[in-house]
C-alpha cells in the first residue's frame, strides 16, 4: 500500500489543475497538479480562501470586486493571483464543488449530462455537470482573467 503525503495546507501554483473534495477522515481535498496528486487537510474552499489571503486579499473582497465589475452573482470565478484563476463547478459551500484552474484545461467533451475535462498533461477528469455549464464557467473565468489584466493600480491619484 502506497503511503500518501497529507499536507496541512496547500499553496496554489500555475501547475495546479483542480481541487476536488474527498470523503476521507485524513484529508478533505485531492489536488491534481501537472506532475503529481496531493492530499490536503483543508477543504477545497478553504484552500481557495487561504490562497487569496496569501496573495494579498481575502476571498470576499475578490468576489465583491468581480461582482462589481462583471455582475456575476452565482458560482463566481476567482482571481487567486493576477495570473491564476479558478472557477467552481457548484455553489462554493456545496460539498460537491470542484475548483478548476482554467489555464490548465485543454478541452472539454460532453458525455450525456456529464463532462470530461482534458488537462494540458493529458489527465482527464469526469465531472457531474453538463458541458454547457462547464463552458459557461470557463468563459466567465476568462472574463475574470481579462478584468485583472485591465485593472491598474490607482496610486497616481491622491485620495481627496
Amino acid at each position: 500500500m502506497k503511503i500518501q503525503l497529507i499536507l496541512d495546507s496547500y499553496h496554489i501554483t500555475p501547475a495546479t489543475c483542480a481541487l476536488l473534495p474527498t470523503r476521507s477522515l485524513d484529508h478533505q481535498t485531492k489536488v491534481i497538479e501537472e506532475e503529481q496528486i496531493l492530499y490536503v487537510k483543508q477543504s477545497p474552499f478553504d484552500v481557495i480562501k487561504h490562497n487569496c489571503l496569501l496573495n494579498g486579499a481575502d476571498y470576499a473582497g475578490r468576489i465583491n470586486a468581480i461582482t462589481y465589475h462583471l455582475h456575476f452573482k452565482r458560482k463566481v470565478p476567482v482571481a487567486i493571483h493576477p495570473t491564476i484563476h479558478a472557477f467552481p463547478t457548484h455553489r462554493v459551500n456545496s460539498f460537491e464543488c470542484i475548483w478548476l484552474f482554467a489555464k490548465q484545461i485543454t478541452r472539454t467533451q460532453a458525455k450525456n449530462n456529464h463532462s470530461k475535462i482534458v488537462f494540458k498533461n493529458n489527465t482527464t477528469l469526469k465531472l457531474p455537470i453538463s458541458n454547457h455549464i462547464l463552458t459557461k464557467q470557463s468563459m466567465r473565468c476568462a472574463e475574470v482573467a481579462n478584468l485583472y489584466k485591465q485593472i491598474k493600480p490607482t496610486t497616481n491619484h491622491p485620495i481627496q
